[in-house]
């Protein structure tokens, strides 16, 4: 699949899938190629509690652009025994001006995720804040360890946004 890939493409696709308990498999969206749409990940593995192993790095290496509106959001949300560090270059292709909701709520409650966060994992989001952007990004990561690395959120100024960083790493 080329081009550019419809709003909510995979929104909740394994949603709420309890039992599903086999690792993220490293090629699942190498052929989705193109620009971000709109809500395109939103809660894609959200609530499946049993699903473990690594994040592949390259999950979502076809996809390079300006971030969209809830793009990742919820996309590993209760995911509670991924496991691993979260990959660098997960998020390598998008680039540019914040979205809305775009990273909210992306690994809520993955508590067997570990170690350090890479300082790049938002390395090219650069601009003007937007609303709830990293709102609930890392909450209850209970496994997650070390310094919030500086710049974590790219190169973001100007005016705050409403919600923007709300109950991040709560």
């Amino acid at each position: 699949m080329t081009g550019m890939p419809s709003e909510y493409m995979f929104n909740g696709t394994f949603y709420d899938c309890k039992s599903l308990d086999s690792t993220i498999p490293n090629n699942l969206f190498k052929t989705i190629t193109g620009q971000p749409a709109k809500a395109m990940f939103y809660g894609t593995f959200m609530k499946c509690p049993e699903l473990d192993g690594a994040i592949p790095f390259d999950l979502f290496a076809g996809i390079s652009g300006t971030p969209k509106e809830m793009m990742f959001m919820g996309l590993f949300q209760e995911c509670e025994k991924l496991s691993g560090t979260i990959p660098p270059e997960l998020f390598a292709g998008i680039y540019g001006q914040p979205a809305s909701h775009m990273f909210s709520g992306t690994f809520s409650e993955c508590a067997g995720l570990q170690g350090e966060i890479s300082p790049d994992l938002f390395k090219d989001i650069k601009g003007t804040p937007a609303y709830a952007m990293y709102a609930n990004t890392f909450n209850g990561c209970s496994g997650l360890q070390g310094a919030i690395p500086k710049n974590l959120f790219g190169t973001l100024y100007g005016a705050p946004a409403e919600y923007m960083f709300q109950s991040t790493f709560y």
